[in-house]
């Protein structure tokens, strides 16, 4: 059988990290086999939560990060809901404070994501136990790590700056509890308010939790107090950038190098920040020199294999995306990107490989089971993509996408009703055009003119892509003409 073209656009895939982000464009050839759709797409992640268990009245950070692959200028509202306990702080935003009750037990912490006429829903489970069995909760990164060593209290010693200072270390450090650890600094800062150190790392625990603007103010007061504090501009540098704040970020990234030209974070954050302001040939420099002061800075090496992309080096990027997984090979998000390189190599098998290994890795991701979805679409394996599409919208069952998707593979088997009742949930998920046109096809295929007119005029009206526009004229003229 012929497979057949359908509607697509230029598409942008969005990669993100936790720490530092970049973008890498695809465009797909108008004559290739079934585009991602090109409805509003943004991926929801899992919940991530600082503790998998707590104690009673103890708290936990929980958060969602979203990845916008449409750069379009979505509203997105969260919605926060537990079974039990308090949410103290941060409802209506992407990060709460959660207090555990009293009650031992398991209690789910739900999320509504609503953004463009979506919800997405996503959850995770806390048990509350004695004291004498809480775990140590989950590791996370901070800007400027700390190799402190963990001091020893005694009942009934002095509460002294510094000894806030060392309980609010190992809060941080040993605990990963961050409330804990403001507290301390905060007491600290009270006994001490000319000490830079203190801002700087209560700063740390601010931007740990997600709390910018108190992150970026105590990094500023830092740097008053202490001009040539290194750590502080690049922890301030850290913030700009992840408020997306790229010329503000690179000034302080210039002060942390002038002061200490060996940390490699700086360069790295810099390179970052060059690389979305469009300034390739500056990014690369800077992500070559973070390598070179830490070969092992997985996140350099991500950040460079996609400036690579943007240089149309696929070679180098993939290998670059390769050193990122061997030294961090957890991070889903490398594999996709070296998925996509792939895929515009045509090295199918080798892309759903990264994505199954994705999958593997982030079991919930409903854009990973339509990613391999759409590859083994290319490889005309329309079977194995119905089943990925399936599972996409068991996972996510108002995903619009794959229903359009699962609609191109049943045209594509000759299954025309299946693919007309697809498009035409995908449509009522989200008034995207493509979908008309997608339609449109699966009608005339089946033999029914006027609901293939009537699509393809639908298409027209609502449709400013002239190269698509064209594609329904000529397609009309055609069934006019029968």
């Amino acid at each position: 059988m012929n497979f057949q073209p359908y509607y697509q656009s230029k598409t942008l895939f969005w990669l993100s990290l936790t720490l530092l982000s970049l973008f890498l464009f695809g465009c797909n050839n108008a004559t290739s086999s079934p585009p991602p759709a090109t409805v509003t797409d943004i991926s929801i992640s899992d919940l991530y939560s600082s503790h998998s268990e707590l104690t009673s009245g103890q708290e936990a950070y929980i958060r969602v990060d979203e990845i916008d692959a449409s750069q379009s200028d979505v509203s997105i509202k969260y919605k926060w809901r537990v079974a039990n306990g308090t949410i103290t702080e941060g409802q209506g935003t992407c990060c709460i404070t959660y207090q555990a009750p009293e009650k031992l037990g398991v209690y789910e912490v739900s999320l509504s994501v609503e953004y463009d006429g979506h919800t997405v829903e996503r959850s995770v489970s806390i048990e509350v136990v004695n004291p004498t069995m809480a775990a140590e909760p989950a590791s996370v990164d901070t800007p400027i790590p700390s190799n402190t060593p963990t001091p020893s209290f005694t009942s009934g010693e002095t509460a002294s700056a510094e000894t806030y200072l060392e309980r609010g270390k190992t809060c941080f450090y040993q605990e990963n509890d961050f409330a804990c650890a403001i507290e301390n600094y905060s007491e600290a800062i009270r006994l001490e308010p000319d000490n830079a150190i203190f801002f700087n790392l209560r700063g740390v625990a601010y931007m740990v939790i997600g709390d910018y603007d108190r992150a970026m103010a105590d990094y500023t007061e830092a740097i008053r107090l202490d001009p040539d504090c290194a750590g502080c501009y690049n922890n301030r540098g850290v913030i700009y950038v992840k408020q997306e704040m790229y010329e503000q970020a690179i000034p302080d990234f210039d002060k942390t190098i002038a002061l200490d030209n060996e940390i490699a974070a700086s360069y790295e954050g810099r390179g970052k920040a060059y690389l979305f302001l469009g300034e390739i040939e500056k990014a690369m420099a800077d992500l070559d020199t973070a390598i070179n002061l830490d070969p092992e800075l997985d996140n350099a090496y991500f950040l460079r294999g996609l400036a690579y992309t943007k240089q149309d080096a696929s070679d180098f990027a993939i290998a670059d995306f390769s050193t990122a997984i061997k030294l961090d090979p957890s991070d889903d998000v490398v594999y996709y990107a070296r998925a996509i390189l792939y895929i515009e190599r045509l090295e199918y098998d080798l892309a759903i490989a990264d994505l199954t290994k994705r999958i593997e890795l982030a079991p919930s991701n409903v854009e990973a089971y339509d990613d391999r979805g759409y590859v083994y679409s290319l490889k005309k394996e329309f079977e194995r993509a119905i089943s990925d599409y399936d599972k996409a919208i068991e996972l996510e069952p108002i995903f619009a996408k794959a229903y359009n998707h699962r609609g191109i593979a049943y045209d594509n088997m000759g299954e025309y009703d299946q693919a007309i009742a697809d498009f035409t949930k995908a449509f009522d998920l989200n008034s995207d055009p493509a979908i008309y046109f997608n339609r449109g096809l699966a009608y005339q295929k089946k033999g029914d003119k006027e609901q293939a007119l009537a699509d393809f005029r639908r298409f027209l009206e609502l449709s400013d892509d002239p190269y698509w526009q064209q594609e329904a004229e000529n397609l009309i003229r055609k069934l006019e003409a029968k």
